[in-house]
């Protein structure tokens, strides 16, 4: 079932519900989550985040993010809202993903490359403390 068939069927409480079910029961190691812009909203998913693995926040400006979603169908949230109600959203969501992070990495004005190269620095420097 795609996001957005679940958020039509069951809701968005119901999706985030799954999403925490999903951080708190994953067992792996040596793997990428990517998380939604929803994730960090929940305290908990936030601390099991931090205590399971490296949390890296991509910091970008809104205007770079808008630019990536805005058409993407599938995120409900975006598809039925507004410019300006998904800025707003993005402010109010944006201190938590800084909370959560163990890594900030600015992206904007950095190619993919220099952004990788980064956090693989980061990455390695943390290893060695």
């Amino acid at each position: 079932m795609t996001i957005p068939e679940i958020f039509e069927k069951y809701g968005e409480e119901h999706f985030r519900r799954l999403e925490a079910k999903f951080l708190k029961e994953f067992k792996s190691t040596d793997c990428i989550i990517s998380t939604g812009g929803g994730t960090a909203i929940n305290e908990c998913n936030r601390r099991i985040m931090r205590e399971t693995g490296l949390v890296l926040f991509l910091d970008a400006p809104f205007r770079d993010i808008w630019r990536r979603i805005h058409r993407d169908p599938n995120r409900p949230i975006v598809q039925r809202s507004t410019r300006e109600e998904i800025e707003a959203l993005f402010n109010k969501r944006y201190p938590l993903y800084k909370r959560a992070a163990h890594i900030g990495v600015r992206t904007e004005h950095r190619s993919l490359r220099q952004i990788t190269e980064f956090v693989a620095f980061q990455v390695e420097r943390l290893k060695g403390e």
